[in-house]
């Protein structure tokens, strides 16, 4: 059975050797599984050395683990979500591409006509329209793939370390512009225009230096916390 004292450690039962006796002791100590050995005992000292570990967070690696490689899964889900958005928009037929961004563009209109009746932009009409849904189309490829960027750059970050593979999500988003691009030519009334590849590449540039720099603020306040809690209470 198991009794617990606040005294010295009880010898274990008979039979059990020295190295038996300093072996469980590790196992103790070092908290990686807590086992009841028949005949021992846990002394007072044993738990305060259990709840330190618990809130120094040494029994949270196997937890960091998983949760590192549910970021890296879900992170990888939303990537394909995003390339398969943006081929979908690509295979649509140009009256409903057209379509769909006037209403958007009708949308940022009001929005903007909410803040500034008076603005050209709120009540643009005719040439300045058309100017204007094509501006907005233009702004909908740079943003998607900033998206697209971003998600590819901290996809690459959850499985390896960054320095190793900066390079891959621009490159991997370039691709995808260009193959974008090249699908166009399948949909009826659209086709290829070098020029949106261009934006599309800018977008991703945007979108992975916006996520690098979110990397670097993160692991800034993530040091700063380490340091801060290293130090004495008297002293924080």
């Amino acid at each position: 059975s198991l009794s617990l004292s606040c005294g010295q450690p009880a010898p274990f039962a008979q039979g059990s050797q020295g190295g038996g006796r300093r072996s469980a002791g590790k196992k103790l100590h070092k908290m990686k599984n807590i086992r009841f050995l028949r005949g021992g005992r846990l002394t007072c000292g044993h738990f305060s050395r259990i709840i330190v570990n618990m809130k120094s967070g040494q029994e949270t690696k196997g937890t960091n683990r998983a949760l590192r490689v549910l970021a890296a899964l879900l992170l990888t889900a939303l990537s394909a979500a995003a390339v398969w958005f943006i081929f979908s928009n690509s295979l649509r037929d140009a009256a409903s591409s057209s379509s769909q961004s006037q209403t958007v563009t009708e949308g940022v209109q009001d929005a903007i006509g909410t803040i500034a009746p008076s603005s050209p932009v709120a009540n643009a009409e005719g040439e300045d329209f058309a100017r204007l849904h094509a501006f907005v189309r233009k702004c909908a490829h740079f943003l998607e793939f900033a998206l697209l960027g971003a998600l590819l750059l901290w996809t690459c970050r959850s499985y390896t370390p960054l320095k190793r593979f900066w390079f891959a999500p621009p490159c991997i988003a370039f691709l995808v512009a260009v193959f974008d691009e090249y699908i166009q030519n399948f949909s009826p009334g659209r086709g290829t225009a070098f020029t949106d590849v261009l934006i599309d590449t800018g977008g991703a540039l945007a979108g992975t230096a916006f996520a690098i720099a979110c990397l670097l603020v993160a692991g800034v306040i993530a040091r700063r916390k380490k340091k801060r809690n290293a130090l004495p209470l008297h002293t924080r």
